[in-house]
């Protein structure tokens, strides 16, 4: 059982745009808390008590979040309800300020009721983050937030550096839902689902190496590669696993291919990793791979989360050079509970569940599990290996928090992406 405070109902039809409406006061409610700031103390004992303040200050801190009878989540999400007009807002366009956090409301929503099927109580709390800094960090020091046993949120990185050392100097942990990159560093509670590209790298380079006996590789780079987060720990990773494998490279800022054929070899798998995700970028490739196929054989690896790329691309002649490439996620609609979930959502909001949705989904449902079994001290639990609609997790401890590991490596097959066990 998921207990809502002023909650956003499970809504369909017109019923939708009554969600905003709630949205907004909700947030009226939960952040009109008015705070008497206390005077400072003047005369003889003003400089002892200054004192005593900076002592205490330095003391492990206390939160009544330990004393929770049942776990309190905290939602963080842009609704930015005073950008619509909700005596007017009537279409999908109209409420486009709010289209992502209302998506992973709703999959967030059912992912804890889901998970509290059995009887469990979770308390959940919604704030509206305005997609607003200041708003962020307003939010961060209300007690409502600090006595949470969990915060979900904020969204987008310049919200969560904004959050993050209120959140550290309340030992609080939060949920980065979306992003895939580690925003803050050196901040032990803060908790990543969406696998950093750094660790695509990894594993994208761990994958060539076991899968593939060959003493060259080579990296195409285009205008817009990412050389810091994936080109550079990709060959970190590499030259530290293989032995006797030659790296090399090739640039070009025109789509122009035609000189690589210096670097191929005939008589041997030549793998390209491709550091782009630019479809100009692609499409010019794919060009040159189709020139060159008589002659050479080609494996190429490309750029992570490729799918909706490579979709765009055509499938069928894509699988002709063996592509590949890392996934935070990869979606069976044939698994029964995937099905199971599609057939509910849509019960529930008569549309169709968006990517926002389903991670929603994910993260409602285990953490709602995790901090139903485990509340003071779910940090201890939270490597246990979750297989989701979306994503898995497999949270691993860093100095920079808790990072999902886990990924997996997707090829194109009779049209369609296929697991790599």
């Amino acid at each position: 059982m998921t207990s809502v405070l002023n909650r956003l109902q499970l809504l369909s039809g017109n019923n939708f745009f009554s969600a905003l409406i709630l949205a907004a006061a909700f947030t009226v409610a939960s952040c009109s808390t008015k705070t008497i700031q206390p005077q400072m103390p003047t005369g003889p004992s003003a400089e002892k008590t200054v004192k005593d303040d900076d002592k205490r200050a330095k003391e492990p801190a206390v939160f009544s979040r330990n004393a929770n009878k049942e776990p309190v989540i905290s939602l963080v999400l842009p609704f930015n309800v005073d950008k619509i007009d909700l005596s007017t807002a009537s279409t999908k366009k109209d409420l486009e300020p709010s289209a992502v956090a209302l998506d992973f409301y709703q999959g967030f929503r059912l992912g804890l009721d889901s998970a509290t099927q059995n009887g469990k109580k979770i308390k959940l709390m919604v704030f509206d983050s305005k997609d607003d800094t200041v708003e962020v960090r307003n939010l961060a020091r209300k007690q409502a937030i600090i006595n949470s046993n969990l915060v979900i949120g904020p969204l987008y990185p310049s919200e969560i550096r904004s959050f993050n050392p209120i959140a550290v100097q309340n030992q609080q942990y939060f949920v980065s839902p979306l992003s895939p990159r580690v925003v803050v560093k050196g901040n032990p509670y803060f908790i990543v689902p969406v696998c950093p590209m750094e660790i695509h790298a990894r594993k994208a380079a761990e994958f060539i190496i076991k899968k593939f006996e060959t003493n060259r590789l080579m990296i195409l780079k285009g205008p817009d590669s990412d050389e810091e987060n994936f080109v550079k720990p990709f060959k970190a990773a590499f030259e530290e696993q293989s032995i006797g494998t030659a790296i090399s490279e090739y640039r070009t800022t025109s789509n122009t291919f035609d000189p690589m054929v210096s670097k191929l070899v005939k008589g041997q798998n030549n793998i390209l990793l491709v550091s782009s995700a630019n479809k100009a970028f692609w499409q010019a490739l794919l060009k040159f791979l189709d020139k060159n196929s008589k002659e050479y054989s080609f494996t190429v690896f490309a750029y992570p989360g490729s799918e909706r790329l490579a979709t765009s691309l055509g499938l069928k002649n894509l699988e002709k050079y063996n592509l590949y490439f890392t996934s935070s996620y990869h979606i069976d609609r044939n698994e029964p509970g995937t099905a199971a979930f599609f057939t509910r959502y849509k019960q529930a909001y008569a549309v169709e569940p968006s990517e926002y949705a389903i991670k929603g989904f994910d993260i409602g449902f285990f953490f709602a599990k995790l901090l139903s079994s485990h509340i003071t001290d779910y940090d201890k639990y939270i490597n246990k290996f979750y297989n989701g609609i979306h994503n898995n997790f497999q949270f691993v401890k860093t100095e920079n928090g808790f990072l999902n590991e886990s990924l997996k490596v997707l090829k194109v097959e009779n049209s369609k992406f296929v697991e790599q066990k």
